[in-house]
């Protein structure tokens, strides 16, 4: 057995698509769907790695019928058990049956794509749920004994106020999911709000949202543990720590990316080619500086940041002296900061990542 490697699986299949949405899928359709189910079972049975978690996201996975959704969780039996199983879910499509499912086969784990507690927007964004339908779902889903659930929430949306991002803010904390990740509107090529020439919200009013975010949730029990991710009682994302902790993980469908062995790739995204048998993939090899610097880049979005001597051990140089120029630029601005062996951002580092990361690279 190898070294124990995060699974990722892309469902391609959505009830309709969402405003914001520029991710590779398709509208649901059954038989395409029973065709797709083959070829991954067929992916699901070479793998030979050692797996430490699940992540089954899209697209939406709980679009599959009940056959569909049992017959995908059957092909994960023999990786488990696992750390954490997590499936997506958009809250109209979740069902006492298919919670059941999901908890037969020991997912413990389900992210809500809530996004706003604002009916109008929702509408607005393309959402086909309301807010009561989130409420719904996560009662399902702890009547069928799954209590680890996460809401993903975004802000900086076309005509959204400050007072309507404290209102989902405080609509999804009484809710009391035992995760929330909050993500800013980034209006992609490919999306309908592109077409249409929708923009985020100007810089200084996003901050205002983020800031009060971090506040709230905090103050409501929620800790930050990374730029978008808030966990209650150390229930943190043990998947996405594995990307964040610039581990290996794999990523099967048309669409999914994967990180193994020195080796970044994205499986096509061609759905007819996949159905068909083929497995293209778009594979970029990575040099010991991509390396360096992607841990750099992933590691920093985490609060407790980089482990310095960690980084010294697998990269066999020290991170403070090898971006020397980078690190002392940032930490003299206030973007960063060294403590206890640590090299992390600041909360206004964080909201400005990626011209902090600009330093970093060669």
């Amino acid at each position: 057995m190898s070294k124990s490697k995060a699974l990722y699986i892309h469902v391609p299949f959505c009830a309709s698509v969402c405003a914001y949405c520029d991710f590779y899928r398709f509208r649901y359709n059954s038989d395409r769907a029973d065709l797709w189910l083959a070829q991954v079972r067929k992916d699901l049975n070479n793998i030979q790695d050692e797996i430490a978690t699940v992540y089954i996201g899209g697209g939406t996975p709980s679009v599959l019928s009940v056959p569909q959704l049992e017959g995908l969780l059957e092909c994960t039996e023999r990786f488990l058990p696992v750390k954490e199983f997590t499936v997506e879910c958009n809250p109209e499509s979740v069902t006492a049956e298919k919670a059941g499912i999901l908890r037969k086969y020991d997912v413990n784990r389900v992210s809500l794509g809530a996004q706003a507690f604002d009916d109008g927007m929702l509408k607005k964004l393309g959402r086909r749920h309301t807010s009561s339908d989130v409420l719904k779902a996560m009662k399902i889903l702890r009547e069928a004994g799954i209590t680890n659930i996460s809401l993903d929430l975004m802000y900086s949306l076309p005509e959204q106020s400050l007072q309507d991002w404290k209102d989902t803010l405080k609509k999804a904390v009484n809710a009391e999911p035992s995760h929330i990740s909050v993500y800013s509107l980034t209006v992609e090529e490919g999306s309908r709000f592109y077409a249409e020439g929708k923009e985020p919200l100007d810089n200084e009013t996003e901050y205002e949202m983020y800031d009060t975010a971090i506040r709230f949730l905090e103050s409501s029990g929620y800790k930050q543990y990374e730029i978008s991710n808030f966990a209650k009682n150390g229930l943190e994302s043990e998947h996405n720590k594995v990307y964040w902790y610039y581990g290996d993980f794999i990523g099967i469908g048309p669409g999914a990316s994967g990180k193994e062995n020195g080796v970044r790739y994205t499986v096509k995204p061609d759905l007819k080619g996949y159905l068909e048998g083929k497995r293209e993939r778009e594979d970029i090899p990575l040099s010991e500086k991509d390396e360096r610097f992607e841990a750099v880049m992933m590691g920093l979005r985490l609060n407790q940041g980089i482990d310095l001597n960690a980084y010294a051990e697998t990269f066999k140089v020290r991170l403070e002296e090898y971006y020397r120029d980078a690190v002392t630029k940032h930490i003299s601005q206030g973007n960063l900061e060294m403590a206890d062996g640590f090299l992390r951002a600041t909360r206004q580092g964080r909201f400005i990542l990626h011209d902090v990361l600009v330093d970093f690279l060669e």
